[in-house]
């Protein structure tokens, strides 16, 4: 799974755990591999295969950022 489909699994991921009126902050870390997804800290290491992107709330929009990708050495 390439990182565009990788990200949007992550957002949907947190957008559907976050407080549809939040306006601001709820910073996370998500580690998904294309189908399954969980929050985890930022010294997270990703197996092969699993992205690890920032996520955070800015002016009640979902701002997405990766931060860590294991593609296996290729």
């Amino acid at each position: 799974m390439n990182i565009i489909n990788l990200s949007k699994v992550a957002r949907e991921y947190y957008e559907g755990l976050r407080a549809p009126s939040l306006v601001q902050g709820w910073e996370k870390y998500v580690a998904t591999d294309g189908t399954a997804c969980v929050f985890v800290r930022s010294d997270y290491e990703p197996q092969p295969g699993e992205a690890v992107f920032f996520l955070v709330v800015r002016n009640r929009n979902t701002s997405i950022q990766l931060y860590k990708f294991n593609d296996n050495g290729k």
